[in-house]
């Protein structure tokens, strides 16, 4: 009987782990082939040029309260820590592409303003822009960081 009881405990654990398998590939190859989604590696590059761009062009995007450059960075890393049972991190590798798009789209879109000030400083509509821009861009990756880190 505890032999028998073993082997269906066996057997139980070896289908519920081919399911959730299946269905990971499942959905990673729906993601893939949805046009409205974008691989999150290809998101990284686009964001990542979109903030090199706005670091050359703001003279004051380094010297901001927030450490943006190594905030913008960090929510390109890996943010799937905890896999889901039947979609593993699939939602994390393939991004909605409209969202990505629209975060860079802020981001090259920063107006730049500066006070008159010597050293210039970025205005309070600028700190303000960027703020928000953060904020989209950190649910278009799907990160937890909410808020830029502090220089």
């Amino acid at each position: 009987m505890k032999e028998h009881l073993h082997k269906l405990t066996i057997l139980f654990v070896i289908s519920v782990s081919s399911y959730c398998l299946v269905q990971q590939e499942y959905y990673e190859e729906k993601d893939k082939s949805d046009p409205s989604k974008i691989y999150y590696k290809d998101a990284q590059v686009l964001l990542i040029a979109a903030v090199n761009g706005l670091a050359l062009r703001c003279e004051t995007f380094a010297q901001s309260g927030f450490n943006y450059g190594v905030s913008y960075l960090a929510l390109t890393g890996e943010s799937c820590t905890e896999p889901q049972l039947v979609k593993g991190c699939t939602e994390y590798h393939y991004l909605n592409e409209k969202e990505v798009y629209q975060c860079t789209a802020l981001i090259f879109l920063d107006p730049c303003d500066v006070t008159s000030d010597s050293p210039p400083r970025e205005t309070e509509a600028a700190q303000n822009y960027r703020f928000a821009t953060f904020g989209i861009c950190a649910g278009a990756f799907r990160s937890k960081m909410a808020i830029p880190l502090f220089l």
